[in-house]
């Protein structure tokens, strides 16, 4: 039996934030585990007061609070839970930095580098950063067979693709998930190098079926390139990843390749075309391949695949041991670093031919979308 299910009394938490996400995902995990005994939802806040008390009310969190600075007075508290927006983020934690009781930040946990070294410096060790795919099972099974592989890897490749995202923002806001996987399954980076393919210069008139300006007016800033960047580890393996905020569908694939062997997941989940993740190990036998394991998601329910509740468990375990956890204001700076360092790439050219659409090669061209493009979530 882990520590935290050893304590004495239940944790008892306080949240911050009253967004879908918090309670689609945080407050719905934090729940499960009230139901087997082990936390408490103490209190919540929020800047509009009614979404904290409808909170309160349907799940029986236990208080609403004033202030944020009402939280750190109340001795009560063993964790606090924060999920703000990115750009609120800095500013709730330096006034929640001085509880004694650790947090749990929904990713990315600061808007600019900087902010993250700020707060990585400020909480050290202590508190978890949200970065769910690290605690998924089938990741914990892929990282399992990628250590266990007789030779270390030397290559890997990831694309992260989501359809007709919109946000300038798509790498530091939802591609830092695949920056920060690929530390996990491969460790610290060296070095980054990026380049980005068009701007906002390509955005599609029929799509929307009105001018340029018009798309703007619906995409702050523009539709954002393409990126491609080349990751360098430590541990001497290279990462080439792909974002792509505008593809015809919407998927992440790792695949990591070692001498002998191949190994490729398929992420399922919110926002992602496929439902539900798989592993494919293959071995190399001459110039060829041989698929010898397949591995399907035995988890059902999203909060338990999609890493949530492994995350809480991670998280009052922290808060019992003090133990620093796997995703922390440590890790999670580095994260931030190197999506930003990504995305502030240059782009290369611009894609479009102004009289004949998007031509993705010379000589080429291609056919005129006949539809809108299906919308989608932010993750």
């Amino acid at each position: 039996m882990s520590p935290a299910t050893d304590r004495a009394q239940p944790a008892r938490l306080a949240f911050v934030g009253a967004s879908e996400w918090m309670e689609r995902y945080h407050i719905a995990s934090a729940c499960r585990l009230r139901d087997r005994g082990l936390l408490e939802l103490h209190g919540i806040w929020n800047r509009t007061r009614a979404k904290a008390r409808r909170l309160a009310d349907e799940y029986g969190i236990g208080r609403v609070y004033e202030r944020q600075e009402d939280i750190v007075a109340d001795g009560a508290v063993d964790g606090i839970v924060v999920v703000v927006s990115r750009e609120a983020a800095f500013d709730v934690l330096l006034r929640l930095s001085g509880s004694r009781a650790p947090i749990l930040c929904e990713k990315p946990a600061g808007d600019t580098p900087g902010q993250a070294d700020t707060l990585a410096e400020l909480f050290e060790d202590s508190g978890l950063v949200g970065f769910n795919r690290r605690f998924a099972p089938i990741v914990e099974r892929f990282r399992e067979r990628i250590a266990a592989c007789p030779e270390p890897p030397y290559l890997a490749e990831c694309t992260f693709a989501r359809r007709d995202r919109r946000d300038p923002r798509f790498v530091t806001e939802s591609g830092v998930h695949a920056v920060d996987l690929l530390q996990w399954l491969l460790g610290a980076v060296d070095s980054v190098d990026a380049s980005a393919i068009g701007d906002d210069t390509h955005l599609e008139d029929r799509a929307v079926g009105g001018s340029r300006a018009a798309m703007k007016s619906k995409a702050p800033g523009g539709a954002p390139p393409s990126r491609r960047a080349l990751l360098r580890f430590a541990s001497n393996a290279e990462a080439w990843v792909s974002f792509l905020p505008r593809a015809g569908y919407a998927r992440e694939r790792y695949t990591v390749h070692a001498p002998e062997r191949t190994f490729e997941l398929d992420y399922g989940g919110a926002y992602l075309d496929a439902e539900s993740s798989s592993i494919t190990i293959r071995r190399h036998v001459g110039f060829s391949e041989q698929e010898i394991e397949r591995i399907g998601d035995e988890a059902d329910d999203p909060l338990e695949g999609g890493g949530f509740i492994a995350e809480y468990r991670a998280f009052l375990e922290h808060i019992a041991t003090g133990v620093p956890a796997r995703s922390n204001f440590r890790t999670a700076a580095a994260s931030v670093r190197l999506s930003h360092e990504i995305e502030q790439a240059t782009p290369l050219s611009p894609p479009l031919q102004e009289d004949r659409g998007w031509a993705p090669g010379a000589g080429e061209r291609c056919e005129e979308r006949t539809s809108p493009p299906r919308q989608e979530g932010r993750l």
